[in-house]
């Protein structure tokens, strides 16, 4: 009986809040009316300013991906009628590339598609502007739990956050190239999660028609593809791009069916037909499959991007990719919306550190340069594969060996060919039809996602730093900077230009003081505008010139391969 009468007093409770609340209510439980059902989540987070947030976490968007959805598509979740869900802390991690134990702080599961909001506010007349993130990780790690993305910082603006998970790995982008495993369901998954907060956002005080998608890394590359993906028109109407693009030397393919087959023989299925490998490994442990990604790499963690998008063939249900992605930009044909994006400093230079530090992996790229750089670089499968390592090795270590000396050197072949010219040609395709905004983050902070084995300490902007001033995270132990920390001025500067970016379409509306009064160009027909974002803040104009002309007019030009 006391059982029965405290449910009812949360329910009430709930109608209470969602009722009466006001912009900061005091109601530890609120409840939010979806079109699926009631929510219940909680005030567990406050922002770095001291705000409450009211937070709704691991909130299921489609039905569970397991059994015979394995490999699925995803299919909408089914309202769950006078229950109300319980939403008060996070979910499971999808499966990762390592097994995941309960002291970690968070769990794994195959059922993971669900997504996080949170928002200041839950009136449904509110009418925030929402921005949803996609979590990077190679498409085989990470989360958008909030262990891994908070919103403390970024909420300190009137913004609705919403962040999700998506199914990795071979999980969630094995293809074989038929109807059994045409491909690209992590990215179906993304899809299905914005067609939820399109229809549910309303609930939680957020505009459905004032979306901006954003990613980073892996979660940028899916940005750049939901441009062109049909399947992905009309879910929001700005995009930011943070260090990742789909515009790179990686040919894009129908099928990924050498990897399901590599896959099929790691767990002992048979290889015979694409049903046969599909079928089998239903029946294996998620984790069993997910925790194999380390037999997939080659030469120490390269190649860093594994599984990836296919161009699908011709299937029963719909398709996200219908054709290679550098032809529909170069042709114009992607989503006109306003665009931002941008690189770290030096991005994934610590690969050339990772490098220098082991003498295997040193010696191998000494003695045979072209076959781990061709698989860095994701260029091993083109015929002129040897010539463009002799052209890279030229440029950029000239003669010398692959040493301390010139660590620095080869960093910044590993910073191109990683991250910096697919960004920087993606910023200058979509610039000939929208407006684009590029950025370069140069603040070296205390903290990185990257130490120097030779020192400890930080070598500069990498690939991420930029996150830890956008998003908390307590899987990498970064602390929940304070207005008292040195970190705050960069942070009142990271969210001021994101969140005005997703208000307005503009990240510099107007000239602000916490913004070093610069008004952010967008790069022009004439002019590669970039706005510099370290301690002060400057317009510049054309990044790295010289170095990514080489990838974009020697080695890997878009002109002649569409017209």
């Amino acid at each position: 009986m006391a059982e029965s009468l405290s449910q009812i007093w949360l329910f009430l409770l709930g109608n209470s809040v969602v009722n009466n609340c006001s912009k900061f209510g005091d109601a530890e439980y609120p409840i939010v009316h979806t079109e699926l059902g009631k929510i219940r989540g909680t005030t567990t987070f406050q922002t770095r300013l001291g705000e409450t947030i009211y937070s709704f976490r691991g909130i299921p968007y489609a039905e569970p991906p397991i059994g015979k959805r394995r490999f699925e598509p995803p299919s909408p979740v089914r309202p769950w009628g006078n229950n109300i869900l319980d939403a008060t802390k996070d979910g499971p991690v999808c499966p990762q590339p390592y097994r995941v134990s309960s002291e970690m702080g968070f769990t794994a599961s195959e059922d993971c598609l669900q997504l996080n909001v949170y928002t200041k506010t839950i009136s449904s007349t509110s009418k925030l502007p929402v921005l949803v993130f996609l979590h990077p990780g190679a498409y085989y790690k990470y989360s958008g739990i909030s262990y891994f993305v908070g919103p403390e910082y970024l909420l300190d603006k009137d913004i609705v956050l919403v962040t999700i998970n998506y199914r990795l790995g071979a999980l969630g982008f094995i293809s074989t190239g038929d109807e059994f495993a045409p491909g690209n369901n992590g990215l179906k998954d993304q899809v299905m999660a914005l067609r939820w907060v399109k229809q549910n956002i309303k609930a939680f005080g957020g505009d459905p028609n004032k979306i901006t998608l954003s990613g980073y890394s892996a979660g940028a590359l899916s940005v750049g593809l939901h441009l062109v993906s049909p399947m992905s028109r009309g879910l929001f109407q700005r995009a930011i791009s943070g260090s990742g693009s789909p515009l790179a030397e990686l040919k894009f393919t129908t099928n990924q069916l050498d990897l399901a087959i590599k896959q099929a023989r790691l767990l002992d299925c048979p290889t015979n037909s694409s049903q046969e490998i599909i079928e089998c490994l239903r029946t294996k442990d998620a984790e069993d499959i997910s925790t194999t990604l380390d037999s997939f790499m080659e030469v120490g963690k390269e190649p860093s991007l594994i599984w990836h998008a296919v161009i699908e063939p011709e299937h029963s249900g719909e398709k996200f990719l219908t054709d290679d992605p550098n032809k529909l930009f170069y042709k114009g044909q992607f989503s006109k919306v306003p665009f931002m994006t941008g690189v770290t400093e030096l991005e994934y230079a610590y690969g050339a550190y990772i490098v220098v530090a082991n003498e295997t992996l040193r010696n191998i790229w000494n003695e045979n340069f072209s076959y781990p750089a061709s698989l860095a670089f994701s260029y091993e499968k083109r015929s002129d594969s040897l010539n463009i390592s002799q052209i890279l090795r030229d440029f950029y270590l000239k003669d010398s060996a692959i040493s301390i000396q010139t660590v620095d050197e080869f960093g910044k072949l590993y910073a191109d060919g990683k991250i910096g010219f697919s960004v920087n040609r993606l910023a200058n395709v979509v610039a000939k039809h929208s407006t684009v905004f590029y950025y370069k983050f140069s603040y070296n902070g205390t903290y990185s996602y990257f130490y120097s084995p030779f020192t400890n300490k930080t070598i500069g902007a990498v690939h991420q730093n930029d996150l830890i001033y956008l998003f908390t995270n307590r899987y990498e132990n970064f602390p929940l900077f304070s207005v008292e920390d040195p970190e705050s001025k960069i942070i009142d500067k990271m969210i001021t230009l994101w969140t005005n970016f997703v208000i307005y379409g503009n990240p510099t509306p107007k000239r602000e003081s916490v913004l070093d009064g610069v008004s952010w160009k967008p790069i022009s027909e004439n002019t590669e505008y970039y706005l510099n974002i370290d301690t002060t803040i400057s317009l510049n104009e054309d990044l790295f010139p010289e170095r990514y002309a080489l990838w974009e007019k020697q080695l890997f030009p878009l002109s002649g391969q569409f017209s």
